[in-house]
């Protein structure tokens, strides 16, 4: 079981990007990335969203895979954003984005600069997705527990 398996409450952070997702985006395909073991897939799928997501932990992306769900080995944190964003692109396939989701991800990253950078160029190629980002409360009572 992977440290990022959890299960999907409509109240949680989770649930309310799902919801903000529904009310804001347009259809098409969403975007996960550091997606875990890909908690927010079902909810966007019953929503009607396409879902892709990308992982940096292998086992997570082994675990999707074998679950059916579309999710590949991108690691966000690779310092040449082209490789990153060329990858991205090859996983997109043409299909319209609707939104890109950063849920719970940011502080993972040693340089979160460069991956918004690289972010922001995507968003600028797929036409101005709707873009998604979470940041855990550190002081909330799962995380001090």
């Amino acid at each position: 079981m992977s440290r990022y398996a959890f299960d999907f409450s409509w109240d949680s952070t989770y649930g309310i990007a799902a919801k903000l997702l529904d009310e804001t985006s347009r259809p098409g395909l969403v975007l996960d990335l550091g997606c875990g073991e890909a908690t927010f897939a079902q909810p966007l799928t019953e929503l009607g969203r396409e879902y892709l997501g990308v992982e940096i932990d292998e086992g997570s992306v082994a675990r999707c895979s074998e679950s059916g769900l579309d999710v590949h080995l991108v690691d966000l944190a690779n310092r040449d954003i082209d490789v990153v964003h060329d990858r991205l692109i090859e996983l997109i396939a043409g299909r319209p984005v609707a939104a890109i989701a950063l849920l719970d991800v940011i502080e993972h990253l040693v340089d979160p600069a460069t991956v918004f950078a690289g972010l922001a160029r995507l968003v600028e190629r797929l036409g101005g997705p709707t873009l998604v980002v979470s940041i855990p409360n550190v002081t909330h009572i799962d995380i001090a527990t």
